[in-house]
């Protein structure tokens, strides 16, 4: 009777471990996902961020000269590396600007197109217009 109590304990105790074991194997399994979801989605904040400055760069740019095609850098201090932002602004016809904006930021690049008309403000206005 002894040994039958044993077994039992000795196979329940078996059964648990294995249990607890493929639960925590989970649970980390788990976590590891989400780090690297969290990571992944700082990374596209950032540099969404960062393509965001880009263009209003740019759009200071127009500001001060609505006239102005060529390239825009937007350096970054040095607390956040491993990424640039460069604008690039076309004349498109007449008063239509065409500002394309690359940022990358490690793995993620993000690039974005807007037709700014800069016939509906003054060259220092703090507005202009998007029509896309």
């Amino acid at each position: 009777m002894q040994r039958k109590k044993g077994l039992i304990a000795l196979s329940t105790l078996i059964i648990v471990t294995a249990i607890l074991l493929v639960g925590g194997i989970t649970l980390l399994i788990t976590s590891a996902d989400l780090a690297k979801a969290t990571r992944s989605y700082n990374q596209i904040l950032y540099t969404g961020l960062r393509s965001r400055s880009c263009l209003e760069e740019a759009l200071y740019r127009l500001r001060i000269d609505p006239f102005f095609t060529g390239s825009v850098i937007l350096p970054f201090p040095d607390s956040y590396p491993d990424g640039n932002c460069s604008a690039s602004i076309s004349n498109l016809s007449g008063n239509l600007r065409q500002i394309s904006v690359t940022s990358v930021f490690e793995d993620v690049t993000i690039t974005k197109t807007s037709t700014v008309d800069i016939s509906t403000n003054p060259p220092y206005s703090s507005r202009l217009i998007f029509l896309s």
